[in-house]
């Protein structure tokens, strides 16, 4: 992406994380989780550009919604990335469908999906939106946002 494109990304986050935000307070999704010392949290940011960011961003938008995505295919690809979230409790177990089967947290996943797809639709490139969903995650792990994986 261009430094135009990557500044329009940059505008598209400041827009919606108080959106974001007013969620996860609404939801209880942040303060739950006692605060991370630097070396789980620097783990914890590796793991996270790899799964969530990188492994669902290929997903459901490069996969999902391919080189050329319709209108159609950007309500399928954020559909399926909404539905993904609730699945998670089959891997990760019972205690994470508190988080993940709340309709205030499903909120914000529909939320984040719009833009993620808005920025790879504009971008024409999936970095963007990795990076995007990757500064969320870690966003909400340093508000003390729960984790399965942390």
């Amino acid at each position: 992406p261009s430094a135009r494109e990557w500044r329009g990304v940059a505008l598209e986050g400041l827009i919606f994380a108080p959106v974001l935000a007013v969620l996860a307070v609404a939801g209880g999704f942040v303060g739950a989780a006692p605060p991370l010392d630097l070396p789980t949290f620097l783990g914890l940011a590796v793991f996270a550009l790899v799964l969530p960011a990188l492994g669902e961003e290929l997903a459901f938008r490069a996969i999902a919604l391919g080189p050329a995505p319709s209108i159609q295919r950007c309500v399928f690809g954020t559909a399926l990335f909404v539905a993904w979230h609730p699945l998670q409790v089959l891997i990760f177990g019972a205690a994470w469908g508190a988080v993940v089967l709340n309709p205030v947290f499903l909120c914000a996943v529909a939320v984040l999906g719009v833009v993620l797809t808005r920025v790879y639709v504009r971008t024409k490139s999936i970095w963007p939106s990795v990076v995007l969903h990757w500064i969320v995650v870690l966003g909400w792990k340093l508000s003390g946002g729960p984790s399965p994986w942390a």
